[in-house]
């Protein structure tokens, strides 16, 4: 049995890995059997919920001189955790492409741009004071008299000093082929400790793929959700353990016209929505708790 401070303790499970087949977090991911489609990922039969969907797809070229072809893509991520207890404490996703057809000569359609998240990036950042008592010594070659050395030997200061606490949003560029551009991206959100709100609730992610051809590709795409749960620890707990997406491939088609929101955004101009590895941050904003 577990003790009470054991029940009055929060705990972070990692929720990845599930091969129970079942348990109170699990549900059925999305089948996969149209193209483009608006619903990526969508779990709702928990406390723990998770939304994922394509916001924007426009297949085109990256400018009017330079006719590579290319598509620009837009997930959004909404994550929602009813009850006081349950937050998302950690989230990462991974996006690669390839082609449909395996064994095409042709190159792997890459990322040639992205956003958010060059480098690791402190989200919020919030000041904490922290403070230190030491004990005063005397220095070598001072004089005291017997009531000023009592008074000094016991004499506490108190030394203040601020850390910094923070949201990580990070982003990293998988290479294979040793070409420019990257087969795949991944992103990774860590809450703030301090504030324990979890991972922002809502972002998105864009990506600039540049293509060799016009025809279907794929994107293999999975999410990793870690969660800070208030719970008895039992035997019942053993099948509370996961949620982890790693769905069907998503199916593009270069032939199908603009979806979703796409003003501004000219099938003929896709680069102009880049600046050299980054993607315009207004593409992907992380909306902060």
């Amino acid at each position: 049995m577990p003790s009470q401070s054991e029940l009055a303790t929060t705990k972070q499970y990692d929720f990845s890995n599930d091969s129970s087949g079942g348990g109170q977090l699990m549900s059925k991911k999305v089948p996969r059997t149209e193209t483009q489609p608006q619903v990526i990922t969508n779990r709702k039969k928990s406390p723990y919920k998770a939304d994922v969907r394509l916001i924007s797809c426009v297949h085109g070229v990256l400018s009017e001189t330079d006719r590579t072809e290319a598509s620009l893509i837009v997930l959004e991520y909404h994550l929602v955790c009813t009850g006081g207890a349950h937050r998302y404490t950690r989230l990462n996703t991974r996006l690669e492409f390839r082609n449909q057809c395996q064994g095409e000569p042709r190159r792997e359609p890459f990322v040639k741009a992205f956003a958010p998240f060059k480098q690791s990036e402190m989200l919020d950042p919030v000041e904490i004071e922290h403070s230190k008592r030491e004990t005063g010594e005397i220095s070598a070659g001072l004089s005291f008299t017997p009531g000023e050395l009592g008074a000094s030997l016991g004499r506490e200061r108190e030394k203040k000093y601020k850390v910094t606490h923070f949201a990580l949003g990070q982003a990293f560029e998988e290479y294979t082929d040793g070409k420019p551009g990257s087969d795949a991206i991944f992103w990774e959100l860590i809450e703030n400790k301090t504030k324990t709100v979890g991972v922002p609730d809502t972002f998105r992610v864009a990506l600039l793929i540049q293509r060799a051809h016009s025809e279907k590709f794929l994107c293999d795409f999975t999410l990793g959700l870690h969660g800070g749960v208030r719970f008895a620890v039992d035997n019942a707990f053993k099948k509370i353990i996961g949620i982890v997406d790693d769905v069907d491939p998503i199916i593009f088609d270069p032939a199908l016209p603009p979806q979703g929101e796409i003003e501004s955004m000219d099938p003929q101009n896709l680069g102009d929505f880049a600046k050299d590895r980054m993607l315009l941050q207004s593409l992907a904003p992380v909306h902060l708790l």
